[in-house]
Formats: structure tokens, sequence, C-alpha cells
């Protein structure tokens, strides 16, 4: 249940109302502050919540790609056949960073929804949802996500056999789906994912990148 809400602010653009508030959300206990945005259009209106963070991510530990890299990943997210695998070394880091890949390497006005099926730190970083521990669910799961038309998923169900990767496509028309390094990545390209990207973390920090065609 939501608690009052503190500010709000309410506008008339281009023929649209918009909202903006912040917020406290109670559920079970659990208190988590918030910022809401509302946009209402000629198709309805709509709600988006998203967790405020209390502390700033430490943006030196997640330097960004080259600027190459960058580019070609915008320009595959406009053209929205941006579907990737994407690797780490060492391979925690791929849990770490995985949430915050839409900030990243895309515009953050961009709606974006990070799933996973464990308990993470980095879950309270971002909007999120936590699949069920049963595996054999997980695509269901995903598809009940679909009418939420987010901008962006990413997807830490690393482990398993990947029946889940073409309905984790489907949630959003950008996808990063976290994969294990020297794993079978047949799935991920039977289900539609054309590119992998990697990512490496030196001894002493510094990060490097990579973007290639997904290979089977």
């Amino acid at each position: 249940m939501g608690r009052a809400l503190k500010t709000s602010l309410v506008s008339i653009a281009d023929g649209r109302a918009r909202g903006d508030w912040s917020g406290e959300f109670r559920l079970s206990g659990t208190v988590a502050d918030v910022e809401i945005r509302f946009l209402v259009d000629e198709s309805g209106g709509e709600y988006l919540f998203r967790l405020r963070r209390t502390a700033q991510v430490p943006r030196e530990a997640y330097a960004a790609p080259t600027a190459g890299i960058l580019a070609e990943i915008r320009l595959l997210a406009r053209s929205g056949t941006a579907r990737f695998v994407v690797t780490t070394d060492p391979s925690a880091l791929g849990h770490e960073i995985l949430p915050h890949l839409p900030e990243i390497l895309l515009d953050p006005s961009w709606r974006s929804i990070y799933v996973h099926a464990r308990d993470r730190p980095e879950a309270s970083q971002a909007f999120s949802h936590r699949l069920s521990n049963d595996g054999s669910t997980w695509s269901a799961e995903l598809d009940s996500l679909r009418g939420f038309r987010f901008d962006v998923v990413t997807a830490d169900l690393e482990g398993g056999e990947p029946t889940w990767a073409a309905n984790a496509l489907d949630v959003a028309s950008v996808a990063f789906l976290l994969w294990a390094s020297g794993g079978d990545v047949k799935p991920a390209y039977h289900a539609g994912v054309r590119w992998h990207l990697h990512a490496v973390r030196r001894a002493d920090g510094h990060m490097e990148w990579s973007l290639n065609p997904l290979l089977v």
C-alpha cells in the first residue's frame, strides 16, 4: 500500500498531461522511496514507479564502452533489433552490472525492468521483478510482463536450460540476457539474439568491452 505523496507537479505539454511525484511505498513491512511519473494521451494513462536510490552507483566501477560501441548499441536499439547475450569476466560482474546496463548504454529515460530469480543486492538499484525458484515457470512469468511494454529488459536468469530466452525477448524491444561465459548460446540464437556483448574488469578495476555478432 502506498503512503500519501509528498510533492506533486502536473503540466500540459504537446497536448499531453504529465505528473511527477515522490513518495513512499509500503508492502509487507518493507518501505521504499519511489518516484512516480504519470503520462496520459489519446491511448490512455500510465503510472511508472521507480525506486529512488539512496546512494549513487559508483560510476568508476562501470566505465562505459568506447564511443564506437555505444553508438552501435544505440543504433541497434533505435532499429528495434537490439538483442544481446551478455557475458563477463569475472562472472560475478554480470550479476553486478546487469541492472545498470540501460543507464550505461542507453538513455536513462528508457523504461527498463530487471528480471532475476535469486535475491540480489542489485535488485534494489533498479525497477526489478523476481521470478520464482522454479525455472519451469519462467516462460509463463515472463509472458505476464509483456503487457507493460517496457523499452528494455535485463534478464539475470543464468543457469539451467534457457528455454525462457524467447519469452524474455518478448518483454521489451531491447533485451540483455546474462549468459555463462563459454555456455551454449544456441538457445539464445534460435530465440532471435544476434549480438554478443562482453565486459571484462581487470584486477586494477579497468573495464574493457567488446561487441560482436553472436556466433553458434
